[in-house]
């Protein structure tokens, strides 16, 4: 994605503000540098459906993108650490009613789970 983030994360071992209300269409970018390596991982810690949407790499420091095209509560956490849990909730039109034909977050998360099935379901989802 390229331009300046809506909306930007400073997602750490003690984040503040880490739950944000955005507008559909807002891209959401997390940034950390941490010591100890982070995840910024989609849905609900423990949930089989977490990482569905988006997972970032694991690093020590870095940045993560997310464009959230349509409205509803996206839970995220850190797979490292139990304590960072928070929310990101757009609102706004879905893209139906905005006649928009694309969306890029479900349509990659359809994609990396038929990948994920056709490898048997074991490991860690593609990216």
């Amino acid at each position: 994605m390229t331009g300046s983030p809506d909306v930007v994360i400073d997602w750490d071992l003690d984040p503040v503000d880490a739950s944000v209300t955005v507008t559909a269409g807002s891209v959401v970018e997390w940034q950390w540098d941490e010591n100890e390596p982070l995840t910024v991982t989609s849905g609900e810690r423990g949930s089989t459906l977490a990482g569905l949407l988006f997972r970032s790499a694991r690093t020590r420091g870095g940045s993560y993108r997310v464009r959230f095209l349509e409205p509803g509560l996206y839970h995220y956490h850190d797979e490292e650490h139990f304590w960072n849990e928070a929310v990101v909730f757009v609102v706004g039109e879905s893209n139906e009613e905005r006649g928009e034909k694309d969306n890029c977050a479900t349509s990659w998360a359809i994609i990396w789970w038929l990948t994920w099935v056709a490898m048997g379901g074991r490991g860690d989802m593609p990216l």
